[in-house]
C-alpha cells in the first residue's frame, strides 16, 4: 500500500526534510501541541462570518454595485474588503 500525500511543494519539502533527518523535535512537545491547538481554534473562531443588515441609499448601493462590477467581484465582497481595510487602518473615513 502506498502512502498518499497532498501534492503541493510545501508538503513535498516537509517530507524530504523528514527523510533526510533535518527535522528535530521541540522541547516540551505536549505544551507546544496544546498551544498550537489553541491557536488553531482561535483562528477558526475569528474567521466565522456574521450576517449584518445595514440601511444604505439606493444611489450609494448602485454606485457600489457599479464599482464592484468594474472589478468583476460581488458587491458584498467589495464592501467586506472596505471594512477590512478600514479596520486595519489602511484607509480613513471622514464623517461630518
Amino acid at each position: 500500500m502506498t502512502k498518499k500525500y497532498l501534492d503541493d511543494k510545501q508538503t513535498r519539502d516537509f517530507i524530504r526534510a523528514g527523510e533526510k533527518g533535518e527535522l528535530v523535535s521541540v522541547p516540551n512537545l505536549q505544551i507546544m501541541k496544546s498551544k498550537l491547538s489553541q491557536a488553531a481554534k482561535a483562528m477558526v473562531r475569528a474567521r466565522k462570518n456574521k450576517s449584518v443588515t445595514i440601511r444604505i441609499s439606493e444611489e450609494e448601493l448602485y454606485k457600489l454595485k457599479v464599482k464592484a462590477n468594474r472589478k468583476r467581484i460581488p458587491y458584498q465582497t467589495l464592501l467586506t474588503a472596505l471594512i477590512h481595510q478600514y479596520n486595519d487602518n489602511k484607509i480613513n473615513v471622514s464623517v461630518l
